[in-house]
C-alpha cells in the first residue's frame, strides 16, 4: 500500500554564552608552510532554523524519502552573521526494493542526489577565504541479505559522489587547502548470527 510520512521541525532558540572558532588576521608560519590562526570567541547567539524529512511508499517496490535543513544565526552582541553555520542543503532518495526469494531479502538499489547551498550568510571579511559555491552530488548503493540456517550474511555497495565532482564543503576547514572527498566506494559485508 502507499504510505506517507512528514516530520517538520521549527526552531527559534537563544543560547547565552555560545563558543565558537574565529579566524584572526595573524598566520602560523612554519617551515611546512602557512596555516591559518582560529581563536575561541563566546557570545549570545540566536539560532533559528527548519529540519524536514518525509517519505512517501508509491507501492511495494518504490520509495521515496527527502531531508531537508536551514539555520540561521546571529551574534547578538554585535548583531552580525555567525561563522561556521551549516549551509542550505536538500537530500532525495528513491529506492527499488527487490522481491524477497527463498533465500535472499531485503535486497535494493538505491539512488541519492545532495544539493548544498553556498553559504551566504556570513560577514565579509571575516574569514581566510569567501564560502565556496553550491555543489550537487549523485550516489548510489545497492545491499541484500541471505539468510542462513542460523543468521544472515548481507552485503552492501555504496558509490558517494559518483560522478566524481569537485567541490568545498563549507564547514570542512580543510577546503582552504584541497576539494572534499571526491568518488568513494565502499563495499560491506556483515554476518549477523
Amino acid at each position: 500500500g502507499r504510505n506517507a510520512s512528514f516530520d517538520l521541525g521549527v526552531y527559534h532558540q537563544f543560547v547565552g554564552n555560545f563558543i565558537f572558532l574565529e579566524p584572526v588576521e595573524e598566520q602560523l608560519v612554519s617551515l611546512r608552510g602557512v596555516f591559518p590562526v582560529f581563536q575561541y570567541q563566546q557570545t549570545h547567539a540566536r539560532f533559528s532554523g527548519v529540519d524536514l524529512s518525509g517519505s512517501y511508499q508509491f507501492n511495494r517496490r518504490f520509495t521515496y524519502e527527502v531531508k531537508g535543513s536551514l539555520v540561521r544565526a546571529r551574534d547578538v552582541n554585535s548583531d552580525r552573521f555567525l561563522p561556521w553555520i551549516p549551509s542550505d542543503r536538500l537530500e532525495n532518495r528513491l529506492r527499488y526494493h527487490v522481491a524477497n526469494s527463498s533465500k535472499w531479502e531485503d535486497s535494493y538499489l538505491e539512488l541519492q542526489h545532495l544539493f548544498v547551498a553556498r553559504q551566504n550568510r556570513y560577514e565579509a571579511g571575516s574569514d581566510y577565504a569567501e564560502p565556496p559555491s553550491s555543489y550537487q552530488l549523485i550516489g548510489a548503493s545497492a545491499g541484500t541479505s541471505y539468510r542462513l540456517e542460523k543468521g544472515s550474511l548481507s552485503f552492501n555497495i555504496a558509490v558517494n559522489n559518483l560522478a566524481n565532482v569537485l567541490y568545498k564543503e563549507y564547514m570542512n576547514r580543510l577546503r582552504y587547502y584541497a576539494h572534499d572527498t571526491g568518488r568513494n566506494i565502499t563495499i560491506r559485508t556483515i554476518f549477523k548470527f
